[in-house]
């Protein structure tokens, strides 16, 4: 894997999972305080398939349903649910 490939790849990461993980920042501490609330992704098959010439992309938002996966266990429980709409 090349430099710019590299970088690519950590730039579509950062991209793809700041604004995700920010808002869960901000609304999970009160959904939890309520006992309540839906977080709900929609993804694309780009989190499941490998596509030629979109390394960076399909690998960012593979990572993120394995954020959600991990989200929905730490929350178990706790009366807010995590969910991935997968197309």
């Amino acid at each position: 894997m090349g430099v710019l490939v590299a970088v690519a790849l950590v730039c579509a990461a950062v991209v793809s999972a700041c604004g995700l993980v920010g808002w869960v920042g901000l609304v999970v501490p009160h959904m939890a305080q309520q006992r309540s609330g839906l977080i709900v992704n929609i993804g694309s098959f780009f989190d499941k398939l490998g596509v030629k010439r979109n390394l960076a992309y399909c690998a960012s938002k593979a990572g993120l349903i394995r954020y959600l996966e991990s989200l929905r266990a730490e929350l178990r429980g706790s009366g807010v649910r995590v969910s991935a709409l997968l197309r």
